[in-house]
């Protein structure tokens, strides 16, 4: 992580600038070939750490800052790896568009997302800044309702890989008696890291997605003012036909969603009833055959 927090004008313009690189290497094929998402590896790297911790001299490895770090948040540690399993299924993964990695490899377009945006960052994640960094790559490149999902996955992945990656670092320069300057630099970063995670934990993603959701911000021009009034439940119901009938067509998921406000809204200039006029009536509803033909 840096150590200058970059003003809100640099953060924009790092966003746009690699929401256009990735417009150039972007695929939306699915990867039949993965053999297992690689965020497994987490897991080993993870209880390797944790298990040099129970290794020798209670006290001696207690010593250390970074070690106390270590050993107060394993448990917030074993329950990221959980919610990690849970919220990047291998089906779920491999449908996630890439985009051109390091040499000839690809990695997700949103993980690539997420890196750049804690590389960019300081300390513990912001949110706020987050959300602003998300917002100003989709003025370029939006990204899918199912990227839009994976982000706190995502985010969870890369403070996991900088957590272990860190942790590494730090038991070598203890093993060769490294100075503490160095010790107490890797300690700030583990400890950045795992308030991050718990910052993480806390935040109402629901609410997250729906603000930095293109379909979302579509569909509340429904111009039978109902949309907006949904529970959230009944709005994700149909974004989530959206989504499929994206998947389905080929189109994109917001030119799908302005298909249906457009039939909607010739609903009401030509007096349709008021349920036609709803978004809904072409998405769950009679509809949707002449939304989808």
């Amino acid at each position: 992580m840096t150590e200058v927090l970059l003003p809100l004008a640099s953060l924009e313009n790092e966003a746009t600038a690699l929401a256009e690189s990735h417009n150039a290497s972007l695929s939306t094929a699915s990867r039949f070939f993965l053999a297992r998402p690689p965020h497994r590896s987490l897991e080993d790297s993870t209880h390797r750490i944790l298990g040099r911790l129970h290794e020798g001299d209670p006290e001696q490895v207690r010593k250390y800052p970074y070690t106390q770090w270590l050993l107060d948040n394993g448990h917030v540690l074993r329950a990221t790896l959980q919610q990690i399993d849970k919220g990047l299924p291998w089906k779920y993964y491999r449908q996630l568009p890439t985009v051109a990695g390091e040499g000839n490899s690809r990695q997700t377009r949103v993980g690539a997302l997420v890196d750049k945006a804690v590389e960019i960052g300081q300390g513990p994640v912001e949110l706020d800044r987050f959300e602003r960094f998300c917002s100003e790559y989709q003025t370029k490149a939006p990204l899918t309702i199912g990227e839009l999902w994976a982000l706190p996955t995502m985010l969870r992945i890369r403070l996991m890989r900088q957590i272990c990656s860190t942790a590494e670092k730090a038991w070598q320069r203890t093993l060769n008696a490294g100075r503490m300057t160095e010790i107490e630099e890797l300690t700030s970063g583990i400890a950045g890291c795992i308030t991050s995670l718990r910052n993480i934990s806390a935040i109402q993603w629901e609410a997250f997605v729906e603000r930095l959701s293109l379909v979302d911000a579509i569909l509340r021009q429904d111009p039978a003012g109902m949309y907006a009034r949904m529970d959230f439940d009944t709005r994700n119901e149909y974004r989530s036909t959206i989504e499929r009938a994206a998947k389905k067509s080929r189109q994109s998921e917001w030119n799908i969603a302005d298909t249906a406000l457009r039939l909607a809204a010739e609903a009401k200039s030509s007096g349709q009833p008021v349920r036609q006029q709803h978004v809904g009536y072409f998405l769950v509803d009679c509809g949707l055959h002449r939304l989808l033909s």
